[in-house]
């Protein structure tokens, strides 16, 4: 006799935060659990970034059309954090320095994960790049990330092309609507390296403000009392 399957339906309802799209989602298992905790055990970030994708995709509804590699990095943090909640508990504790320098104490925190929130712009950014042309940006994917293994304090120029040429969906002139990624890495490099110094600099800006999960956290110093109210960003905040 086979025994039942438990635990494997969806239960909850979110949104994909870079497309607004709502899909349904069940609580990690212990099979995914324990994918994970080797992964955070590696201290590898490739690792660990693709352990937390795979239980992602696991955990969600297949009739929802899931497509993980179109997922951005703070998709990946916010649906993570949603199904954390609802897998292990929709709490955390986390050690926060007092803001105090003189202080420094270690506090033992509570963070509501279901308050945790991401604000992402719905409207396309488009920059007009003179002559008829503009340009359709999006937000690159977490794909597209770790496979340049990006580091933003050490990044050459060729690797800050390749991020940029992903960020470029699309190229409009007054006829039509040219897809950056159907052309060849050669040609995208060579449109790059014709924008002006100031738009280039609007595409790196755009980079530059990827959302990610943001939280306002107060406390009471433990140690000197003192108030503290301080902005927790990035999933590794809140864990």
């Amino acid at each position: 006799m086979a025994l039942p399957r438990l635990n494997d339906k969806p239960k909850y309802e979110t949104i994909i935060p870079s497309t607004g799209k709502v899909i349904h989602y069940r609580p990690y298992l212990v099979k995914e659990e324990k994918v994970l905790m080797l992964a955070f055990e590696s201290g590898d970030q490739k690792e660990t970034l693709n352990a937390v994708v795979d239980t992602i995709e696991a955990c969600i509804d297949p009739e929802d059309n899931f497509r993980k590699n179109d997922l951005t990095t703070f998709d990946v943090e916010y649906l993570f954090v949603k199904i954390r909640a609802k897998s292990v508990g929709e709490t955390s504790t986390v050690l926060i320095k007092c803001s105090d320098a003189s202080c420094e104490h270690s506090n033992t925190v509570l963070i509501d994960l279901e308050q945790i929130a991401i604000n992402v712009p719905r409207e396309k950014k488009i920059i007009n790049v003179g002559s008829g042309i503009s340009l359709e940006l999006k937000w690159p994917s977490y794909k597209d990330i770790i496979k340049k293994n990006i580091n933003q304090e050490n990044m050459d120029i060729n690797t800050m092309f390749e991020v940029v040429s992903d960020s470029i969906e699309a190229v409009m002139t007054e006829n039509e609507r040219i897809k950056f990624k159907e052309e060849t890495l050669e040609e995208r490099f060579k449109f790059i390296e014709s924008l002006s110094t100031s738009e280039f600099q609007k595409i790196t800006a755009f980079l530059n403000d990827i959302p990610k999960l943001e939280h306002n956290i107060n406390f009471i110093c433990e140690k000197c009392t003192k108030n503290n109210t301080q902005k927790l960003e990035g999933i590794s905040s809140f864990f």
